[in-house]
Parts: structure tokens; sequence; C-alpha cells
């Protein structure tokens, strides 16, 4: 048996094993591979700045909730520079007379912190309590007061209104004045 060498007009294989014309199916399907990695890349990137915005939103919103929570509790505290005096001299028969108190930023209620919070407290009413003597009449009266605090952060982005009442204990009812 005799070998062929190549000459330039021979190959070794069938010419109809390789197609004349490429379609350029390949081309077409990594042009439709690198669309969909694009799209996806894209999508990654605006989720995570949209759940940066709600982790920004969210630390602000407890930013005034605290400022909030920490005004309730000051105007609750037996602190000397707390303005709120609850045994305030109050007219028990005329209800537009009792008074609003406030405790803000400008009334001995600085923070320094990038937070700004006031709160109003509000008489209520007073109710004899039950005491533990035997003697009719010798328990404690409570007053009871409503405290509504606001907080706000420093740029004023976020705000959270929060509400308390506390009982506040006095001699008796009707000795307000």
């Amino acid at each position: 048996m005799k070998l062929k060498m190549n000459t330039p007009g021979h190959l070794p294989f069938k010419a109809s094993a390789m197609p004349l014309r490429q379609a350029g199916v390949v081309l077409i399907m990594a042009l439709v591979m690198l669309t969909v990695l694009t799209l996806i890349g894209v999508s990654s990137m605006s989720s995570s700045t949209l759940e940066m915005k709600v982790a920004g939103n969210m630390q602000q919103h407890m930013v005034a909730f605290q400022a909030a929570q920490s005004r309730l509790a000051f105007a609750s505290a037996d602190d000397p520079a707390n303005p709120i005096d609850y045994l305030i001299a109050i007219d028990v028969t005329d209800p537009s007379s009792w008074p609003v108190q406030t405790c803000n930023v400008g009334q001995g209620c600085n923070n320094g912190a990038g937070w700004v919070a006031a709160a109003e407290v509000s008489y209520i009413s007073c109710a004899k309590g039950f005491g533990n003597s035997l003697q009719s009449g010798k328990g404690f009266s409570y007053r009871t007061f409503e405290i509504v605090a606001t907080g706000e952060t420093a740029a004023l982005s976020s705000r959270s209104v929060q509400a308390s009442g506390i009982r506040y204990p006095v001699k008796g009812c009707g000795d307000e004045i």
C-alpha cells in the first residue's frame, strides 16, 4: 500500500465534513449570554442601592424613636434639671385652666446629639388610691398625666411621636389648689 503525501490539491479528509459557510450561532449565543449577565448585574446593583436606602431610613427612624423615648423617660424622671412639676397647683373644677408643661431643648433638656426631642405633659385627672391603712380615706391619691414626646433627627428627615401615662402620688384629690 502506497501512502500519498499531502499535496496542495489533496486534503487528508473529506471536504464535505466542513461546512462551506459558518452561520455564527456561537457569536449570537455569546452575545445573548453577555446581555443576560449584564441585566443580572444591573438589577443586583439597583437592589443593593434600594437596600442601602431602606437601612438608612430604618436607622433614621430608630434615632427619632430613641429620642422620643428618652424624652419620655426624662419628663417622668425625678431629676433636678427636669422642668416638669407634677405638684403644680391645678384647679380640678376648670379643665380649661389645666396647664400643658413642656420639656424641650430650650428648657434645660439639651442633649448635644444628632436629634431634637420635646415632651408635653398634660394633667388628666386625680383618683383616690387604695391604701394600706385600716382607716377610711387614708390611702394615697394619684394624679394622672399624659406625656406626648416627639423625637426628630437633626436633619428633620424622620419623626417619631410616643405617648405614655404616668401616675404621681399626692396627699389627696381636691387638695390641688
